[in-house]
């Protein structure tokens, strides 16, 4: 996992069936980059919330929700 605009801190993003969809820096919601296309998602796509430890280079799991 590669660091983006932030220079230090968390790097959370959201996953879609497994893949990276967004992603949001520790700076804040301003430098929100949505680098998937909304409008392909289907109801019963799987989405996770992970945060990103740049520290440890280990990413954590926060939650995990079902598009209806």
């Amino acid at each position: 996992m590669t660091r983006t605009d932030a220079p230090e801190g968390q790097i959370n993003r959201i996953y879609c069936n497994g893949n990276y969809v967004a992603q949001m820096d520790a700076i804040g919601p301003d430098d929100f980059n949505q680098t998937g296309g909304y409008s392909s998602f289907a109801a019963g796509d799987v989405f996770q919330f992970r945060a990103y430890n740049s520290l440890t280079g280990k990413e954590y799991l926060l939650c995990e929700t079902t598009y209806e």
